[in-house]
């Protein structure tokens, strides 16, 4: 992770931390009354909380729309997007002072929180991509093709033995054709995977070089610094493996947040609308 995306862990950590700071304060005042939701301060909380959420729109218009260009760029309103998608729900939240009230604010409170979550989820799923996948990509493809550096550790062939088993898992999650659930069961289990390989393939390792060895004697010596060259590189692509699964797993649940976020997010709005006018007609 480089330092601009470190930066962008930090705050956004410390933005969930005052959010999180801010509700418990709020829940432990919920009965003093301090805010109502008809009147005053708590009917300004909903009306401002309402808007943030409607703005969240401009960042999708403005992804697909290049008229659009003039209101800043892409990158800038992605970032705003993610802001008043915390912000929306939490003033929505102290709006309502967490009591239910009338079904139809119950409704729009609850797809409020609902949407509020998927959002922090598809956050998370996107920095994980983001700051991760396309890197270990080309790492694993790199330990693939590298049969120089760390290819035959002193004459021996553990790459050809590390690579025939390996190759097979590793081509798996390359795949672009895998499906989704393929790809989340694969990110499941790929410490599972990963066990299980590097302890089989330790063994045969340690077999492979005892063999070679015993037909050169004056490798003997070396035995120990051949295992550690052969078992690092071992580790390397196993590791590498594993984080490349997970990622893959991360991106194929991306995709699907996609589909099933936007959707959400309209309920959401409908349902918001219902409940304004309702609470302005009667």
């Amino acid at each position: 992770m480089n330092t601009t995306s470190r930066k962008l862990d930090i705050s956004t950590w410390a933005g969930y931390a005052v959010v999180t700071a801010v509700i418990v304060a709020a829940w432990s005042l919920r009965d003093e009354n301090l805010i109502r939701a008809e009147v005053g301060l708590g009917y300004w909380l909903g009306i401002a909380g309402g808007s943030l959420m409607l703005l969240l729109l401009i960042y999708p218009l403005r992804k697909r729309l290049k008229a659009l260009a003039w209101m800043g760029s892409v990158r800038f309103w992605f970032r705003t997007h993610m802001i008043f998608g915390i912000l929306g729900p939490l003033l929505v939240l102290l709006h309502s002072n967490f009591t239910l009230g009338s079904l139809n604010g119950r409704v729009a409170l609850f797809c409020t929180l609902i949407v509020a979550g998927s959002g922090i989820f598809g956050r998370y799923l996107y920095a994980k991509i983001h700051y991760g996948m396309y890197g270990h990509k080309a790492t694993l493809e790199s330990l693939q093709a590298d049969m120089a550096a760390d290819s035959n550790a002193g004459g021996l062939p553990v790459v050809a033995l590390i690579s025939q088993r390996l190759q097979p898992h590793e081509q798996a999650v390359l795949s672009r054709s895998r499906g989704i659930l393929a790809s989340v069961i694969g990110m499941m289990t790929a410490p599972l995977t990963v066990a299980h390989l590097r302890f089989r393939l330790k063994r045969d390792l340690k077999r492979l070089v005892d063999e070679r060895l015993n037909g050169a004697p004056a490798l003997r010596n070396h035995r120990q610094r051949l295992l550690a060259s052969a078992t690092g590189y071992l580790d390397r692509r196993l590791e590498t493996y594993r984080k490349f699964a997970q990622l893959r797993g991360c991106e194929r649940l991306f995709s699907l947040w996609h589909v099933v976020h936007f959707p959400l997010f309209l309920v959401m709005v409908a349902a918001a609308i219902v409940h304004v006018v309702a609470v302005h007609a009667y």
